[in-house]
Order: C-alpha cells, then sequence, then structure tokens
C-alpha cells in the first residue's frame, strides 16, 4: 500500500509539473545563459535572462516568441493549479480515496517523494507568472501545506521531515557561499556598500520597533517562540531565504509559525517590490548596454573564471560543504555556536583564501544549494498542518504589525541616510532590494531599470547580506528581542 501512494502521489505531481512548466528546448537553453551571464548566485529568485542579439529585428522577434511562449504556460499553470486544488477538494470529501494516497510519518520513502515532487513543481513554476510573484520556494511551500492541510500528509510532522531539513541546512549553507569573496565584494560594490550597511540598520531597528508594537499579540499567539519567529524575519530581510532557514534550524521553530511568518513575509513583500521600483521611477538607465560577458567574468569568484558544471566540480563542492558542515558541527559541540552561523563563517573564509581553487565548484554549488534550499522549503509547508488555522485565529495581526513597521522603518532609514550623505537613489534602491529580497531580486530590478552597471554591486551587496544575516538575526533575536518578551507587559 506505501508503495501505492507513493506511486499516485508521483504521477499526480509529474503530471502537474509537465502540463503547467513544460519549456521547449530553445527557451530553457536561453534562460540558462541568461542565468550565466549575470551570474547570480545564492538565491531563491533566479531570474530568468534573454541573450541579447546583435540584430534588433532579431531581438523583437525572439521578445515576440518568448512573450507568446510565456503567455501560453501561464495558462497551463491555471490550468494545473485549478486541477491541483480540485484534486485536493475530492480527497477531502472522501475519507476512502484519501486514505489511498495518504503518506504516514513513518513512511520515509513515502515523504522524502513528497518534499521532492514538491520541490520540483516549485522549481518549474519559478519562471511562471506565479512563481514570480510568490517565488518557486513559496510555491514548494505551499503545495506540501495545502496537502498537510487536506491530509495527504499528516498533521503531526514527520522524523524525516525534520531529519531531512537538518541535512539540508548544514549543506546548503556552504554550498551557496564558496563563491563569497570578501575582497571581490568590497571592492567592487563602492557606495552601495554604505547603503546597504544602513538598510541593515534600518532592518534591526524595524524589527526591534515591530516587535514592541506587536509584542502583545506575538505573546498571545506564539508565546516564547515569538521573538524566534521576529528574528528569523529579521534575518530573511537583511539576507534571504537561506539566512531565514538558518536561524529557523537554530532555533527550532514550530512549522506552523514558519509557515504563518513567511505567508505574511511573501504577502507585504509583493507590496515592497512594485514600490521601490516605482521610486526609482525618474532615473534613466545607463546609455550603454551591460555586456554579458564582460559581467559575467567580474562577477566570478577569483577574476575571470567561467562557470563549469562537471562531475569533479559537483564532487569538490560536497566534498568541502561536508567538510565545512562537520567542522561546523564540531565547533556546536565544543562552543555552542550556531551551526548555520559558523558555516557561513567558515565557508566565507575559504572562499576568500582560496578564490581561484573554490570559484571553479563556486556554480556547481550554487546548483545544489538552490535545490537544497526548495526541499527545505518544502519540508516547512509539510511541516505546517495546523498553519491555516492558526492565520485565522489571530496569528496574522502581529506578524502584519511587526512586517509594516520593518518595512517602514528599514526605507525610511536608508532613504534618510541616502539623502544626507547624497548616495544616487538607484544605489539606494538596489541596496534595499538587496536587503529585502536577494542577490537576484537586486540584479533584476537593476537590469529592469536599465542601470547596468549596478548589477554586480547588487549581487555583490546581497551576497554580503547572506553572510551576515543569520548572525545579525540570531544576535538580535537573543540580544534584544528575547529580554523584551520577558519584560511585563
Amino acid at each position: 500500500m506505501s508503495a501505492s501512494r507513493t506511486l499516485l502521489f508521483t504521477l499526480l505531481v509529474a503530471s502537474f509539473a509537465r502540463v503547467s512548466c513544460f519549456l521547449p528546448l530553445h527557451h530553457l537553453q536561453g534562460l540558462v545563459r541568461g542565468s550565466r551571464a549575470t551570474r547570480c548566485r545564492h538565491q531563491l529568485l533566479l531570474p530568468a535572462g534573454i541573450p541579447r542579439l546583435s540584430s534588433r529585428g532579431q531581438e523583437r522577434e525572439l521578445t515576440v516568441t518568448s512573450s507568446d511562449e510565456e503567455e501560453q504556460k501561464d495558462k497551463r499553470v491555471l490550468v494545473a493549479v485549478l486541477g491541483f486544488v480540485s484534486t485536493l477538494l475530492v480527497l477531502k470529501l472522501n475519507p476512502s480515496l484519501l486514505a489511498l494516497v495518504h503518506v504516514h510519518g513513518e513512511d520515509r520513502w513515502g515523504t522524502w517523494t513528497v518534499l521532492a515532487g514538491a520541490a520540483w513543481a516549485g522549481i518549474q513554476l519559478e519562471d511562471t507568472k506565479l512563481g514570480k510573484s510568490l517565488s518557486g520556494a513559496v510555491c514548494a511551500m505551499l503545495i506540501t501545506a495545502s496537502m498537510a492541510a487536506v491530509g495527504v500528509l499528516p498533521e503531526v510532522p514527520s522524523p524525516h521531515v525534520s531529519a531531512l531539513q537538518s541535512l539540508v541546512v548544514n549543506l546548503a549553507t556552504p554550498l551557496l557561499l564558496l563563491g563569497a569573496d570578501l575582497k571581490v565584494i568590497f571592492r567592487r560594490t563602492g557606495v552601495m556598500l554604505v547603503a546597504f550597511a544602513f538598510g541593515s540598520l534600518g532592518t534591526l531597528v524595524g524589527a526591534t520597533a515591530g516587535f514592541l508594537l506587536a509584542r502583545g499579540g506575538f505573546l498571545r499567539h506564539m508565546g516564547q517562540s515569538g521573538w524566534e519567529v521576529a528574528a528569523a524575519l529579521t534575518a530573511k530581510n537583511i539576507g534571504g531565504g537561506l539566512n531565514f532557514m538558518g536561524v529557523v534550524d537554530a532555533l527550532g521553530i514550530d512549522g506552523n509559525f514558519v509557515s504563518a511568518a513567511l505567508a505574511v513575509d511573501n504577502v507585504l513583500g509583493l507590496l515592497y517590490f512594485p514600490f521601490v521600483m516605482w521610486l526609482g521611477r525618474n532615473h534613466p538607465g545607463d546609455k550603454e548596454a551591460a555586456r554579458g560577458g564582460e559581467v559575467e567574468s567580474e562577477a566570478a569568484p577569483g577574476g575571470s573564471q567561467r562557470a563549469e558544471l562537471t562531475l569533479e566540480t559537483l564532487s569538490g563542492a560536497l566534498f568541502i560543504s561536508f567538510g565545512i558542515a562537520a567542522a561546523s558541527n564540531a565547533l556546536n559541540g565544543m562552543f555552542h555556536l550556531p551551526v548555520a552561523s559558523s558555516a557561513a563563517g567558515l565557508a566565507v573564509l575559504l572562499a576568500t583564501l582560496f578564490a581561484p581553487q573554490l570559484g571553479r565548484l563556486a556554480y556547481s554549488g550554487d546548483l545544489v544549494g538552490r535545490q537544497l534550499l526548495y526541499f527545505f522549503f518544502a519540508s516547512v509547508g509539510a511541516a505546517s498542518g495546523g498553519a491555516a488555522s492558526s492565520l485565522s485565529s489571530g496569528m496574522a495581526y502581529p506578524l502584519v504589525t511587526f512586517g509594516f513597521a520593518l518595512y517602514l522603518l528599514h526605507l525610511a532609514i536608508i532613504l534618510g541616510a541616502g539623502r544626507l550623505l547624497r548616495i544616487p537613489l538607484p544605489d539606494v534602491l538596489l541596496a534595499s532590494n538587496a536587503n529585502i529580497g536577494n542577490p537576484a531580486t537586486a540584479a533584476a530590478m537593476a537590469n529592469a531599470r536599465g542601470w547596468n552597471s549596478r548589477v554586480l554591486p547588487a549581487i555583490l551587496s546581497g551576497t554580503l547580506g547572506n553572510i551576515i544575516g543569520t548572525a545579525a538575526g540570531l544576535l538580535l533575536g537573543q540580544a534584544v528581542l528575547q529580554p523584551l518578551t520577558a519584560m511585563t507587559p
């Protein structure tokens, strides 16, 4: 029976991904070329690029063809989503059918098959309107969360989900930071680095103020876990999903709280990103178009090395990451240092000291690391059977209050500092995007606005956020937010 359940689910997810997200081979090759040209790393959302052509007519023709394909793809996504939701409703209304596909908590391979299928579907959705709005990782989380809510997955999280999360956190952090050469980051970012520092300060101040405003709601609905959730969101809005994952693992936050926090944060992000784009409306793009090869060579760790994806680089990236994971766990045992923070520190130290050697492994590490992030968010959804009821019971209020305060004070401080120090507004806005989003969203904004000379600094600023985000979130949580929780209301 377990094998039949796993087979049924595999077919369901395969059909979902096949119907919604099949792309012609030439279009996939264009996306890969575009993503390599911009060299966007350490991200949850990888912006798709279309290679520039020498002929403007050819470029317009390719753009029209691509637009038609994307429109057809979005229609298939709509059909697939409606089919998926309808299937879940049928299962909910028919307990006998639900029993056929229900995955028991002790079914390790069945559980991992569900998570792998959701991660695959999330990756396929990345380049659709739905994926661009929510991010593919959040789509993966919503797939497993809806399955847990219906009863396909157990409401009580499986121990095999926790085991997978632990493996993901230990490996993804060093894999995604193999190209984080601090020498390149500080040399190339320029004034954007100053704006990014003020943006990080704004996030810390906003998180503290937001927690003070919503402290009562956090205590009522989350208890002592309220400050932990706030710390995780702080880390996410300095670095990105990698840092959110690190704090969640370090503090052992309940899956229901994690899913609710991500849901609210992503809704607020849907308001934030268009607003920041609007703020830069009066600043025209660069006169000279960015040359993809030039950006690639500058952004490559250790100089002008090209991206490599071979068995040699894959095995090398995994070897280094396993070694870093082993060392960070040893440090945790001896000095009680958070695993994610020590892993990030060791990865950055090695990436800086041995940039030419690790630079060859960074592209392979990035691909594997991003796949692991999708697994993590799928596992978060699987552990969130009660998230919907938690949000409906009033948990949304403190999260929305906290998020609004964080975003508003972040923007006020970074815009104010930029004006005071006369930092160009495009640099300020891209630094803010790198804080709230990640390297890829910042690079996508720079490309969309035509600020081509700022693409590389935006990527590097976001990478710096990935380096410091976990430690910053944990420090604020333990030094500030936890003591505030203990104060008498």
